[in-house]
């Protein structure tokens, strides 16, 4: 009997942790989608029309199978929701639009996000810009996401990146989901 009361306050009490977890996140939760996008994309394996732009020379190819972790990292590490950030953005909201933009005075990578939502609420489109600048590179990214209803349809990431020697190198690489099933 003891042994079954504790493991019942036990679950309650993680139960209320989760929850507490969850409604603490002040920003979009990306890291939440982008988890979800990838158990998804593991797990149908879509094929891919996949581009890739480097300098001048660019390679279209159709992929069966990708490493969605290496693929998508970093949308994942684009995440904004940590704690050290919760007064770092300001949210600005219209109509089926927020956008979070670093505060001045802030020196985060993430510099703006957009999230575009349905009439439902669901998210359609996350736009990110980002920007890193030491004595050895600065780098410059726009990352773009582009859902249907719950499933990742195409991604698109821009970067303009200088080590401090030698000239500007520009990278594109876009992908599109070209079947998969639905995210149930």
């Amino acid at each position: 009997m003891r042994f079954s009361f504790l493991f019942v306050l036990l679950v309650v009490i993680m139960s209320c942790q989760k929850a507490e977890k969850a409604s603490e996140l002040k920003y979009f939760d990306l890291a939440g989608l982008m988890k979800t996008q990838i158990e998804w994309l593991n797990k149908s394996k879509p094929a891919v029309k996949k581009s890739i732009l480097l300098g001048k020379d660019t390679e279209n190819i159709k992929m069966d199978s990708l490493d969605w972790d290496k693929e998508l990292a970093l949308f994942v590490q684009a995440d904004i929701n940590k704690k050290a950030y919760v007064k770092s953005y300001t949210i600005k909201e219209t109509g089926n639009e927020v956008e979070y933009v670093l505060n001045s005075g802030e020196s985060l990578p993430v510099k703006t996000m957009k999230v575009f939502f349905n009439a439902e609420k669901e998210p359609q489109s996350v736009i990110i810009t980002t920007e890193t600048s030491n004595y050895l590179l600065n780098a410059k990214r726009k990352l773009e996401l582009r859902l249907q209803g719950s499933q990742l349809k195409s991604y698109h990431i821009r970067s303009e990146q200088k080590l401090f020697v030698g000239e500007p190198e520009n990278i594109e690489v876009s992908g599109e989901i070209i079947s998969g099933q639905a995210i149930r």
